[in-house]
Order: structure tokens, then C-alpha cells, then sequence
């Protein structure tokens, strides 16, 4: 709100008129509240837990990769400098197909299209289909 080129006066009013939506939302759940700042101390709890598990088997994959002689050492390298040869949008395509194969499944896709990126590209496909007259 801060940055916002005009915030509205009426941003962080209460329902009662008065300001403590801030409040509201900052305050633990045990005192009738949101409780953002526990859930935003879980998130970085698991982010960081997901960053030193991510380096700590990537840095033992790496020094067995690099130091160890192993059957298909050769290839098991190549397919690493194979993956930096396409770009990150590439995996988009297999994530589009999987979409389709599984927009079949409803459940799955409800649970699915909680990730922003699935989202999009169910849109897209939506798009897509109505352009196409499908």
C-alpha cells in the first residue's frame, strides 16, 4: 500500500471503521486474529529447510560426479551439461501436455491449479481451444 501512487484512507480500516486491519491480520490466532507472521515463519522454516537439503545433495552428487570413477561417469556428466543446453521455458511444453492428459481428472486438477504457473497455463490452453473453435 505503501508504494501504491494514491492509497485509499480507508486501506487499513477495521470492519468497525476504525484502523486495525494491519493488526487484525499481524495478531497470533490464539488472540483472534490472522496470525500472516506464524505462517510466514513456517514458510521460511521450509524454505530454508528446502535449500539445505537441495545443496547438501547436490554438493554430494556434485563431488561423487566429479571425483569417483563409476560406469557411465561420462554420461551421467553429459546429461548435466545437456540440461544447461535448453532453456527453463522448454519444460514448459511437458507441463502443458501433462495438463491436458489430466484435465480428465478433475480432483487432480483442482489441486493442481493452486500453483499460479498450472493456472496460467490451463488459461492458456483455454485460450487456446476457444481461438481455435474446440
Amino acid at each position: 500500500m505503501a508504494t501504491a501512487p494514491d492509497p485509499p484512507r480507508h486501506a487499513a480500516d477495521g470492519p468497525d471503521g476504525r484502523p486495525g486491519t494491519y493488526r487484525d491480520v499481524l495478531r497470533p490466532t490464539e488472540e483472534c486474529g490472522r496470525g500472516f507472521l506464524q505462517l510466514r515463519l513456517n514458510s521460511g522454516l521450509v524454505a530454508l529447510a528446502t535449500v539445505v537439503i537441495t545443496v547438501g545433495a547436490g554438493t554430494l552428487a556434485a563431488s561423487a560426479a566429479a571425483r569417483l570413477r563409476f560406469f557411465g561417469r561420462r554420461t551421467v556428466n553429459m546429461v548435466m551439461v545437456l540440461v544447461y543446453l535448453f532453456p527453463a521455458i522448454v519444460m514448459a511444453i511437458p507441463l502443458f501436455e501433462t495438463i491436458a492428459d489430466l484435465e480428465s481428472a478433475p480432483g487432480i486438477m483442482e489441486a493442481w491449479l493452486a500453483l499460479p504457473e498450472v493456472e496460467a497455463i490451463a488459461a492458456a490452453r483455454a485460450q487456446i481451444a476457444a481461438r481455435e473453435g474446440k
